[in-house]
């Protein structure tokens, strides 16, 4: 009876230790990869694909915290503490409430909608991509990996609305087309290639009420996955923004970045120009993966963006929830333009 009592302690605490063990090994990852991050930044590849799949990263913590409390092991909680606190500090403020945030436009200014969508290259859903384009209702539409099909059923069926169209399709498999519709009369179009993608982006003028404004509508280079590397990327977002600081009009950038919002890369960007939902977006933002037609699935990181000049205050942005059968979530913005 006495070993049957001490037995029953014992297989207790081993099945604590059994359950800890996962919690244990993420927490100490994380915080190793966190002090390799600060000390050699995103040098080392694995360090550099932790960093490009945050927030991701941290969404097992909703699972971590709760069982580390209740099995009441303390080394646990100490381990998750410095990754909560990560967390926190990255991604904490996003979750203030919307006023917080939000920036009044001037008296009378202007605004403009836009809608940012990489499409899939594969994607011949044409109706319910044209479906959710109406429901949205932007001023202007940027499309990312348009195929032939999608070119071809645009330029008609959304005539009515968007009268104004530059659209490039990728014959071969969509993955390099590119395109924009748009209320206003578009009054340039160029596509601008790069050693590491081509086209890189679309760059078009349009007149708005009267101001030319420029747009840059971005599809970056993929990182390569095993193992991780991301350089060729970094290149690509320099050569963007050694461009973007020629322009002289009021700029928008907008598309899908293949990035994170914590890189080194995104850094650069925000540092120079205004990420809108950065701003006033409420929540994580995130646009990728897509998994089902219902847009009921959970995507884990927030690779689509829209930057702007100083030309521009942030008014709204969200993630579109409306069906579609691509992999990325469509971006939608509304920013006002100062007088």
């Amino acid at each position: 009876m006495q070993k049957t009592t001490e037995t029953r302690p014992n297989l207790l605490h081993r099945l604590r230790l059994l359950i800890a063990f996962p919690i244990d090994l993420y927490a100490f990852t994380s915080i190793a990869f966190l002090l390799g991050w600060i000390v050699l930044g995103e040098r080392l590849w694995f360090v550099n694909a932790w960093v490009n799949l945050m927030p991701a990263v941290f969404f097992p913590l909703i699972l971590c915290v709760p069982i580390a409390l209740l099995l009441r092991r303390r080394i646990s909680i100490a381990l998750l503490l410095p990754v909560v606190g990560l967390f926190l500090f990255l991604y904490g403020g996003r979750f203030l409430t919307e006023t917080a945030y939000t920036i009044a436009a001037e008296p009378q200014a202007p605004t403009l909608t836009l809608l940012s969508h990489n499409l899939l290259g594969s994607n011949h859903a044409v109706e319910l991509s044209e479906d959710l384009i109406r429901e949205v209702d932007a001023d202007i539409v940027l499309f990312q990996e348009l195929n032939t099909v999608m070119v071809e059923h645009f330029e008609v069926a959304l005539a009515d609305v968007y009268p104004h169209q530059a659209l490039h399709d990728d014959e071969s498999n969509g993955i390099l087309g590119r395109g924009l519709i748009s209320r206003y009369p578009i009054l340039s179009n160029e596509m601008v290639n790069h050693e590491f993608r081509s086209p890189l982006y679309q760059r078009v003028e349009v007149d708005y009420n009267g101001r030319i404004i420029v747009i840059y509508n971005i599809h970056m280079p993929l990182p390569r996955l095993l193992p991780f590397y991301s350089a060729h990327r970094g290149i690509a977002f320099d050569f963007v923004l050694e461009n973007a600081a020629q322009e002289s009009h009021p700029l928008i950038i907008m598309g899908d970045f293949n990035s994170s919002d914590q890189t080194a890369d995104y850094r650069l960007m925000a540092r120079e120009l205004t990420d809108v939902y950065g701003q006033v977006g409420i929540g994580f933002g995130n646009t990728f993966p897509h998994t089902s037609i219902s847009a009921k699935d959970f995507p884990l990181i927030r690779i689509d963006f829209a930057f702007t000049s100083h030309h521009w205050q942030a008014q709204s942005a969200n993630v579109v929830q409306l069906p579609h059968r691509s992999d990325h979530y469509p971006l939608q913005v509304t920013v006002a333009l100062d007088e």
